[in-house]
């Protein structure tokens, strides 16, 4: 699936930011390797649900975990 340029530099941060806020080295060095099919599932959810300029706005103004959990609450949950 395309996924706009918005999207992919969207969940770049996000992806960046969880693998970050993971304490244990070895589960870290994991996220690591799936750090590209993490940006994608992020990219497409955000591509086809249509996130707003604003919600990929408070993901990326995030600088943690914490911060940006609440960017989320409002979008379309996985099925």
């Amino acid at each position: 699936m395309p996924t706009t340029e918005a999207c992919a530099t969207t969940a770049a941060h996000i992806t960046k930011l969880m693998i970050e806020a993971v304490p244990n080295p070895t589960d870290r060095s994991a996220q690591e390797q799936d750090r590209a099919k993490t940006i994608r599932r992020i990219a497409e959810a955000c591509t086809k649900d249509g996130w707003t300029e604003a919600t990929r706005a408070c993901f990326l103004a995030g600088k943690t975990r914490s911060e940006i959990d609440v960017c989320g609450r409002d979008l379309k949950q996985p099925e």
